[in-house]
């Protein structure tokens, strides 16, 4: 193709996007909107892979050395008035794009975004290269398939089964560079920053949430009771979120100087969900059976969804520290049937591990150890309280499920009729 040809191509394409700028979309009805968000999806994303594309061909070209520029980026950078650190993403993606063709043409088809490639470039390396040649097909189709938080988790617990060695070496150099650091400012008050590794992020995050979930709700009661139930807005509580995390961080202190049992603190629990598969494949390779692999999908995970390698999680419940719930083929299905409705102690931990998020099924990225454990066959229909009967579901969205159900049982019910949900 020729410059001139090439040049009035994109031409064209931006007269076309003018054309359309030009309309006024919030005159269209909301059926029609919700269906345009597909097309201008796929747009955005075949729009990205030909920027990443001429910026990886601009790169190469060396053009950008004619005015003394230092890289490609700096020529975008000083060219397009943009952030150098966008100019610098762009062309690092467009290389990496040459070894990904599977995801190039995704991306060129509009199937997956930016975002997906980002993911990848981040974890591939050259002990994994060999491996996502054979497995590339397969991760990008869970690119197109998934959510993109469980998309991301699936990536790094696939480069941690490619990479087993790497994943080991990582981890610990997580945990060998936490620190954590708290001063006194001038006027006394503290200043607290720090790292924190994998296992203990996700104590500390998992407590933090749960402490600011707490006073969330006791910030909003009062909100109630000053204004009144419906009248209450976000904006309305007397605190921040940026404060109820400082209130939450004094709140831990708290209660671990008042929390101890026989003069010894009190000990969280962590659980643990590891797949069968991938701890017989970690004891074959502690016995020195090295040319034993890790399954391609495997699962090895906190209960908050923080990945951990097979070894973290053997080592911490060797030392007593983890309680392990492992899940296999021939798994005991906790199942307490038409006695007991609500899902609590071991049977809630159950379902918690063996789903990661908020089942709605239009997709939710909240964690299911966040959301409250509905009944999928309502218990009033005589749906058991077992753990194959029960789904994670956020407050927002089990509120609006019982919303519709209740809507439903009352016209099959007819009018007067008493309602009962479940």
């Amino acid at each position: 193709m020729s410059a001139c040809a090439y040049l009035s191509k994109l031409e064209a394409v931006e007269a076309a996007l003018d054309e359309v700028l030009a309309l006024a979309p919030e005159d269209e009805p909301g059926s029609v909107q919700a269906a345009s968000q597909s097309a201008l999806a796929r747009i955005r994303n075949k729009h990205c892979a030909l920027d990443l594309k001429a910026a990886a061909a601009f790169d190469a070209s060396k053009e950008w050395m004619a005015n003394g520029s230092r890289s490609a980026a700096a020529w975008l950078a000083g060219r397009n008035c943009e952030n150098l650190s966008v100019a610098k993403r762009r062309v690092r993606l467009g290389r990496a794009l040459r070894a990904m063709p599977v995801a190039q043409a995704a991306l060129a088809a509009g199937e997956i975004t930016e975002e997906h490639v980002s993911v990848l470039d981040r974890h591939l390396c050259s002990a994994v290269a060999d491996r996502f040649v054979e497995d590339e097909a397969t991760i990008v189709d869970r690119a197109r398939t998934r959510r993109f938080v469980p998309f991301s988790r699936y990536v790094a617990n696939w480069t941690a089964a490619a990479d087993p060695d790497g994943a080991d070496r990582r981890a610990r150099a997580r945990r060998e560079g936490s620190h954590w650091h708290a001063s006194r400012t001038f006027e006394d008050a503290v200043a607290v920053d720090g790292l924190l590794d994998a296992i203990g992020g996700s104590i500390y995050l998992t407590e933090l949430q749960r402490l600011c979930d707490l006073l969330f709700r006791q910030d909003w009661a009062e909100a109630v009771e000053r204004l009144g139930e419906g009248n209450v807005t976000t904006a309305d509580l007397r605190r921040t979120p940026a404060q109820r995390r400082a209130a939450a961080q004094v709140l831990m202190a708290e209660r671990s100087a008042g929390s101890t049992v026989k003069g010894c603190p009190v000990k969280p629990v962590l659980n643990v969900v590891c797949d069968l598969q991938t701890l017989a494949a970690l004891l074959a390779r502690l016995e020195g059976r090295d040319g034993i692999a890790f399954p391609g999908e495997r699962t090895c995970r906190l209960e908050d969804g923080t990945p951990v390698t097979p070894l973290e999680a053997l080592s911490l419940g060797l030392a007593g520290e983890l309680r392990r719930l492992l899940v296999g083929p021939d798994g005991v299905c906790l199942d307490y049937g038409q006695g007991r409705r609500g899902f609590s102690g071991d049977l809630r931990t159950a379902v918690v591990l063996t789903h990661e998020f908020c089942g709605h099924p239009a997709g939710c990225d909240v964690p299911s150890w966040r959301c409250e454990i509905d009944h999928i066959v309502a218990f009033t229909d005589g749906g058991p309280t077992a753990v194959a009967n029960g789904d994670p579901k956020c407050t927002p969205h089990n509120r609006y499920k019982e919303t519709v159900d209740r809507r439903v049982r009352k016209r099959r019910a007819g009018p007067g009729a008493p309602v009962a949900t479940g």
